[in-house]
């Protein structure tokens, strides 16, 4: 049963940047237009930063009535939605004179008291702090290294959200004090191969996950030495771990630590851990997906347990036929191609059913770099030629097709010695996934 207007919404944001007109105070667009988007960040409220080659820029999404936040508001919107949602920018932080070294290869926003800072990592090695607020660059940080800086992660407990993680090509991994006005470098990591995913533990800031492009996973507690108190290699076989993501088991639970850890990799496999294990001895998944694809992110379900989105590296394109977005009106639901290759959609896992999705999501044109959960019922998305795109799973003008459906539950066959097999099925209300339909 639906739960109020629908929330779609899409928007190329590379092409309504381009259809602006340049105006006194305003950065040029053609600037904002350029390169393609690469990672994005989930602020206070309904604020996303999104970030490219040449694009750190932070928009929010917003119904009536508006959140309240400490954070500057955002402009005339972009686009509204058939249910009233509106995509509008807040402040564009790209200047035209920067080197490309300075372009986003991952984007973090903090929280508590940097709530307005927005970190990026960049392909000289470097890490920028951005001030919202302000709307321009606070500092940037040397990383101690001229290789690209691969990864950025900002510590989610208010007390601790001066931590700032970063990893890069190197294979180092950094822990970083935000509180000084020239950040240090409190502690590092070293690895044999470079970095390519970070996590923080949700309720417990000393702890830390480092994933590696060799597809080993190395557990961190920042109060022993620089040694790992657990590891696990070929977590992913010899393919990267592309994305982690930690949570808690829940409110009133006791213990802190522990809670799941997903780990998405090249091997085309999501790999869920126990973390209230210990890994001294090397540990084993308690759940494994298997995807037709590598996985470039996940992220948790809020309020579904058992439940991630799972964004495809790749995706197929739409044909060269399909029409272009439209942007002559900043106020009409402005449309991004949908793709028919079902290979393009995001998908809903349950970690019970390790072998079918629960849900595709409609695909749209291009590549999706990420996607996080706006609520337990919509999904908010970016695709590396400029799309945002907000997915109600109850949207009736996009539906969601339940892959489940499209595979037989009767079957027959012949064995080589005249043998007939049969199986017979049928859908039973509460089979998982769908035991909370």
């Amino acid at each position: 049963m639906r739960r109020g207007p629908d929330r779609s919404l899409r928007v190329n944001l590379m092409q309504v940047a381009a259809s602006q007109p340049k105006s006194k105070g305003r950065r040029p667009p053609s600037v904002a237009a350029s390169g393609r988007l690469t990672s994005m960040a989930r602020g206070p409220g309904m604020r996303y930063v999104v970030g490219g080659g040449q694009l750190p820029r932070d928009n929010g999404i917003t119904e009536e009535p508006k959140p309240t936040t400490t954070i500057r508001q955002a402009g005339s919107p972009f686009v509204r939605g058939p249910g009233g949602s509106t995509i509008s920018e807040i402040v564009n932080l790209w200047k035209g004179s920067w080197a490309i070294g300075k372009g986003v290869n991952d984007v973090d926003w903090g929280v508590g008291g940097f709530e307005t800072k927005i970190v990026t990592a960049t392909p000289s090695g470097n890490f920028m702090i951005f001030d919202i607020n302000r709307g321009k660059l606070d500092r940037e940080v040397l990383g101690g290294n001229p290789r690209p800086m691969n990864a950025i992660t900002v510590c989610k407990s208010p007390q601790y959200s001066h931590l700032v993680l970063t990893g890069g090509t190197e294979g180092q991994a950094r822990l970083w004090d935000l509180r000084d006005n020239e950040p240090t470098n409190r502690k590092y990591y070293k690895h044999n191969a470079p970095i390519s995913a970070l996590e923080f533990c949700v309720d417990d800031p000393h702890l830390f996950v480092v994933g590696t492009e060799a597809g080993g996973l190395f557990r961190y507690d920042y109060r022993v030495p620089t040694k790992a108190v657990g590891k696990i290699w070929g977590a992913h076989g010899s393919k990267p771990v592309f994305d982690l993501k930690w949570k808690t088991n829940g409110e009133g639970y006791a213990p802190t630590g522990h809670g799941w850890l997903a780990s998405a990799g090249g091997d085309r496999t999501v790999q869920i851990w126990d973390m209230s294990h210990s890994w001294e001895k090397g540990a084993a998944p308690t759940h494994a997906l298997h995807t037709a694809y590598q996985i470039r992110c996940v992220d948790w379900r809020p309020q579904h347990p058992t439940e991630l989105v799972v964004v495809p590296f790749n995706q197929p394109l739409v044909s060269a036929s399909a029409e272009s977005p439209s942007i002559a009106s900043t106020l009409a639901p402005m449309s991004l191609p949908l793709s028919d290759d079902i290979d393009s959609s995001l998908e809903v896992w349950d970690v019970r059913r390790h072998y079918i999705a629960k849900y595709a999501l409609p695909g749209y044109d291009g590549t999706a770099v990420a996607a996080i959960w706006d609520d337990d019922n919509s999904i908010v998305a970016c695709y590396q030629n400029g799309g945002l795109v907000q997915i109600d799973l109850e949207s009736r003008v996009s539906p969601r097709t339940i892959p489940l459906e499209t595979i037989p539950r009767q079957v027959i066959s012949w064995s080589v010695k005249n043998e007939l097999a049969y199986a017979i099925d049928r859908f039973k209300l509460g089979e998982v996934p769908f035991d909370d339909v």
